[in-house]
């Protein structure tokens, strides 16, 4: 979307002599402005912006460097929070090494072992905003 913006403003440029063009060009504009305005009513986008590998929260924050954004970017972390703790309740916490060597009647599959032994986090790390913060790759 924000691609659209930048494509719109320099076509307006472009053809600001053109007055054919340029009254399509601003329905068009208007239109997509009415859709573009309502972000901060979903998620949705701001969501699929922050788990969006080359994206996350620092492209978003340089992206819309207004106090409306911003403040649109506020709620939208808000959503994806929610969105991202609304998944990750549904996944079943895997033992951990010393909740193991309490119980030794816990006898794990293949698979449990070789997860607990890859893990790169702790349950109990925000993976969230770990990713959504971390720099784009």
């Amino acid at each position: 979307m924000e691609f659209l913006i930048t494509h719109f403003e320099e076509q307006q440029k472009k053809h600001s002599k053109h007055k054919t063009l340029l009254a399509p060009l601003n329905t068009a504009w208007y239109l997509f402005d009415k859709y573009y305005s309502l972000i901060d009513k979903s998620g949705a986008y701001i969501t699929a912006a922050l788990l969006h590998p080359k994206r996350c929260h620092k492209w978003l924050y340089h992206q819309w460097d207004t106090t409306e954004k911003r403040k649109w970017l506020k709620k939208g972390l808000q959503h994806a929070e929610a969105l991202w703790h609304s998944y990750c309740d549904w996944i079943e916490p895997a033992l951990t090494a010393s909740q193991i060597d309490q119980d030794t009647s816990v006898e794990l599959s293949a698979f449990d072992k070789w997860q607990q032994e890859s893990a790169v986090i702790t349950d109990s790390e925000d993976c969230f905003k770990a990713f959504v913060f971390a720099p784009p790759s």
